[in-house]
């Protein structure tokens, strides 16, 4: 069912849901950016209200912005749109949630100028479309609930929900220091994040950043996440708790392209990665970072030593995105169950996790189909003490760049992979289609069944059973 047509029919039944005890309903009347009747101004009433806020749009048309619509109050918001297009022609953030309050948001769209490249970058900040920033004495849970809305054409993040206090440096695994007490939970209903994030380096279409004491949890269903810049989803969990993803018939397409290996490959050094023996080479007599590309920091570069400080080896790389990527840093775990998900094309990976505490990593794959992502297509690393553990059913990797289901214990943890009726072929031309690493002191297993691998099963430190 088309969008609008879709939102006409359900903002009444909306109407109808809300619980008798809901306070007084804000009623936007009219598409101007400010004034009487305006979002702008419902948003500014809500967020001076104790009680939670209901805003419901009825105006006709799109909504054309010129600044950031904020809701600043810490009561819950629920917006209500009529198939409501807000958009911007500058580079600003449509919506943000200042005070760490829930959110309810259905059947409206966030629009970005778009016509983000690499050679038309956001000047910085770059415009994100939903923002919700958690206060730093939040507790409980920071509840994120959108239903039938799409988000496009932004440099930033599609969306963006962070409780880390340094906001917009929170970096990756443990870094931004601290972030509140509170955990986040997503449900994503029927959205969309397209071509988002394309402004700007490490924009992703959806980014979740906690710190602290909570944790991350992602319930999808019927999602889509296609064409962002940097990751279709990231899952970025630095200290305690864990991140739990549940997703169901959502896609993940073509991430990552804001580093364009087909655009930046010139700027490698020639080799980009080379070996030594001991004292051949000098740190100073390698390539050094790369400049003078259209984005330095696309470029990762990597330099082991030998013992006598004489460079081993070095290696560039372009840091291109992947469909789904989640990080936990802390002693929590990740615990993944996607169900019926394309994931296909993405400049990197097309599925990331790695966990380097004491926490596991428990995927489970059900019908998944990952096809022309350029690097693996099912990534799993746990660096520390926990497990590893993959449950695989349906799942199908073809024409990957990289392998096929890759599960890695570096740790003192078990690797235990059980795959029935799983499918690898033509990744990477040199395979493995399976490849399970126990690189620790820990026991390792691999049990596939009615599979069919082409491109061939490879494991140390495991013991690999194939039944027919």
């Amino acid at each position: 069912m088309p969008f609008q047509t879709l939102a006409r029919q359900t903002v009444a039944l909306c109407l109808l849901a809300l619980p008798v005890a809901a306070q007084e309903t804000l009623v936007v009347t009219t598409a101007a950016d400010s004034g009487e009747g305006s979002l702008r101004a419902a948003l500014e009433q809500a967020s001076g209200q104790a009680a939670p806020a209901t805003i419901v749009i009825f105006a006709e048309g799109d909504i054309a912005i010129e600044e950031t619509l904020t809701y600043s109050g810490q009561a819950p918001l629920s917006l209500f749109g009529n198939a409501t297009r807000i958009n911007a022609q500058r580079d600003v953030t449509l919506l943000s949630l200042t005070g760490g309050a829930d959110l309810y948001m259905r059947n409206i769209r966030l629009e970005g100028p778009g016509g983000w490249d690499l050679e038309n970058r956001s000047a910085g900040p770059a415009g994100k479309g939903l923002f919700v920033v958690l206060r730093a004495d939040q507790t409980g849970t920071q509840s994120v609930e959108l239903e039938n809305v799409q988000v496009t054409g932004t440099a930033g993040h599609g969306i963006h929900v962070t409780d880390c206090f340094q906001v917009e440096d929170c970096g990756a695994d443990a870094g931004g220091q601290d972030g509140s007490a509170a955990s986040i939970l997503l449900r994503l209903n029927a959205v969309e994040v397209l071509g988002a994030g394309r402004g700007a380096f490490g924009s992703d279409g959806l980014r979740v950043e906690e710190r602290g004491d909570g944790g991350i949890t992602l319930l999808l269903n019927n999602a889509r996440f296609a064409e962002n810049g940097g990751n279709g989803i990231a899952l970025n969990e630095g200290q305690d708790g864990d991140v739990v993803l549940r997703s169901s018939g959502s896609a993940f397409e073509t991430n990552g392209g804001y580093c364009d290996p087909e655009r930046l490959a010139r700027f490698l050094p020639e080799p980009p990665e080379a070996s030594f023996d001991p004292g051949a080479m000098a740190q100073d007599s390698i390539p050094g970072m790369v400049g003078g590309s259209p984005e330095d920091a696309c470029f990762a570069r990597a330099v082991a030593l030998h013992g006598d400080g004489s460079v081993a080896d070095y290696a560039f790389a372009i840091n291109a995105g992947e469909g789904i990527d989640i990080h936990e840093a802390g002693p929590g775990s990740i615990l993944s169950l996607v169900e019926r998900a394309g994931v296909i094309g993405n400049f990197g990976a097309g599925l990331d996790y790695a966990e380097a505490g004491e926490g596991d990593i428990r995927s489970t794959l059900i019908g998944t189909f990952a096809r022309d992502n350029a690097g693996d297509a099912y990534g799993h690393r746990e660096m520390g003490p926990g497990d590893v553990t993959g449950s695989l059913v349906g799942a199908v990797a073809e024409g990957n760049g990289g392998r096929g289901f890759v599960f890695e214990e570096d740790g003192a943890g078990d690797l235990t992979v059980t795959g029935y009726r799983l499918r690898s072929q033509y990744n990477n031309g040199e395979g493995p289609g399976v490849e399970a690493l126990q690189m620790g002191d820990g026991a390792g297993a691999v049990t596939l069944g009615q599979s069919q691998i082409n491109d061939g099963v490879e494991g140390v430190g495991v013991e690999v059973t194939l039944d027919e």
